[in-house]
C-alpha cells in the first residue's frame, strides 16, 4: 500500500477564520491528511491570524502567518483584483514551507499572476484534479459565482420568492490559472442546504457555515485521495 498523500497547505483568508477553525480541528484530529504550514490574510486585523494563534497553541501546530495585501504590495488593480506584486509575494512566502496545496477559505480578492500560474489548474487540463489551488464558496455554482457572505443568502431568500426551487449550499471547486473572475473552475463537491421558512440571511448564513465545517474538511480529504490515486502528487 503506498504512503498517503500528507501535503503542506497554504490558507488564504480575508475573514475571521470559522471555516478555517473547523478545518485545523479535523486535521489535527487525523481526519485530513495534511499539514497546514502557512496562513496568509490581507486583512491584517481579520480573525483568522487568532484561529491560527489558538489552534497552534491548542494542538502544538506551527502554522506560520503572513500578511500580504494589496496596501502591502501595491500595484495596478480595480481595487477587488489582488495586485502582481501581491500574488508573487504570495507565491515566495509559501515557497519558503514547502507549500504544494493552496486553499482559499474566505479570501475576498480576485487572484492574478503567480498564485495562479503556479498553482491554478492549467489551461490545457485532462482532469481538475491537476489544480493545486481550490476555493470554498457559500452558495451553490455557477448560480451565486461573484458572490459572498450573507449576500448569497440574502440572493436566495429574494429569488425563493419568483424560483422556489432556488436552493442554498456550500461548494468546494478548482480554481484555474486561465481566469481572474471569481468563483470559476470544475466543482470537486457541492451540497445544498435546507431553507427554512423562517429563514432570514443570518439564520441560513449561519446553516451554510454548519454545513462548511461538516463537508470542507471531508470533501478535501475525497480530493486528495482521489489526486493521489491519479498519480497528480
Amino acid at each position: 500500500m503506498s504512503e498517503l498523500y500528507r501535503p503542506n497547505v497554504g490558507i488564504l483568508a480575508s475573514g475571521s477564520g470559522t471555516t478555517l477553525r473547523f478545518f485545523l480541528h479535523a486535521i489535527a484530529a487525523g481526519n485530513v491528511s495534511a499539514n497546514v504550514a502557512m496562513l496568509i490574510s490581507n486583512n491584517s486585523k481579520g480573525g483568522a491570524f487568532q484561529v491560527a494563534e489558538r489552534t497552534n497553541q491548542q494542538y502544538g501546530l506551527e502554522i506560520a502567518t503572513r500578511h500580504i495585501s494589496n496596501a502591502t504590495h501595491p500595484g495596478e488593480t480595480d481595487g477587488k483584483l489582488l495586485t502582481k506584486e501581491a500574488s508573487a509575494a504570495m507565491v515566495r512566502a509559501f515557497k519558503e514551507v514547502d507549500v504544494g496545496i493552496v486553499i482559499m477559505m474566505g479570501f475576498m480578492k480576485r487572484l492574478q499572476g503567480e498564485i495562479l500560474e503556479v498553482f491554478g489548474l492549467p489551461e490545457n487540463w485532462e482532469h481538475a484534479h491537476e489544480t493545486n489551488l481550490l476555493n470554498t464558496h457559500p452558495g451553490l455554482l455557477p448560480l451565486t459565482a461573484g458572490m459572498w457572505g450573507k449576500h448569497i443568502q440574502e440572493f436566495v431568500l429574494e429569488r425563493r420568492k419568483t424560483h422556489p426551487e432556488t436552493q442554498a449550499g456550500q461548494t468546494l471547486h478548482a480554481v484555474p490559472a486561465f481566469s481572474t473572475e471569481y468563483d470559476v473552475g470544475p466543482t470537486f463537491a457541492e451540497h445544498e442546504v435546507p431553507v427554512m421558512p423562517w429563514d432570514d440571511p443570518d439564520t441560513l448564513f449561519d446553516a451554510v457555515q454548519d454545513t462548511e465545517k461538516v463537508w470542507v474538511p471531508r470533501d478535501f480529504q475525497d480530493y486528495l485521495n482521489l489526486k493521489q490515486e491519479l498519480g497528480l502528487t
